[in-house]
């Protein structure tokens, strides 16, 4: 990560603020906080960030709502969104992950993992950044404001979901290694990542109607689309 790279820090609790910020601060990356979800769509309207570490316990509106606003605002859709949470409920994690969230982590956090997650969503958006967008006849992506339509239908993606359709459109009719997909989309080996990797290609020729045809098994090797 380079040292340009800033992050916007959502929360309002002193204790778990001053944990990321010291954090953030060892490892040399520049930051700035909001304490409420106001104050987090102000300053979106005027800075940039590369990646939001947003608590979901805000005084003035539930973080799996700033979550979506974030991600339907085409302005603030490819920024990577670490939640920080301390609900244990497995439901919120889900929700998060189905709004976009690229990843969670509980508090209290190992510092550790936590710059290991920011590595990996940096990376993963970069990989995407470097995309072209698609435009065939039955299936179009827009990277820059990370949407997809089938024929004239807008399709609803996650965050891997988009970013796994994006990898496959990257190079048409040129097969992908599941390893490959595994290593730039969840960052593990592919023995670690085969079942969400086959569960997010399910979903994906689901969610694509005539057009989740052209994605296609190419033996154990990996997957491709197929225009």
């Amino acid at each position: 990560m380079s040292g340009s790279t800033r992050i916007l820090i959502v929360e309002d609790s002193p204790e778990p603020l001053a944990a990321t910020i010291r954090v953030l601060q060892l490892n040399g990356l520049a930051y700035d906080v909001a304490g409420n979800a106001e104050e987090t769509f102000r300053k979106l309207k005027t800075e940039s960030y590369d990646l939001i570490l947003l608590d979901l316990g805000l005084p003035d509106m539930d973080g799996l709502e700033v979550c979506r606003r974030l991600k339907e605002n085409a302005l603030t859709s490819d920024i990577p969104v670490i939640m920080l949470t301390g609900r244990s409920s497995s439901a919120d994690k889900i929700a998060g992950l189905e709004l976009g969230a690229d990843d969670y982590v509980a508090k209290p956090f190992d510092p550790g993992e936590l710059v290991a997650r920011i590595h990996v969503a940096l990376r993963r958006r970069q990989k995407v950044r470097e995309t072209p967008n698609y435009l065939g006849p039955e299936l179009s992506l827009d990277v820059k404001t990370r949407t997809a339509r089938a024929g004239a239908s807008a399709i609803k993606l996650t965050n891997k979901e988009f970013d796994l359709l994006a990898l496959l459109l990257k190079t048409p009719g040129q097969s992908v290694t599941r390893e490959e997909i595994s290593r730039l989309i969840w960052d593990k080996p592919a023995e670690e990542s085969s079942r969400s990797l086959e569960t997010h290609i399910w979903s994906l020729r689901s969610k694509l109607g005539e057009a989740g045809k052209h994605i296609e098994t190419t033996g154990k090797v990996g997957y491709r689309f197929n225009p």
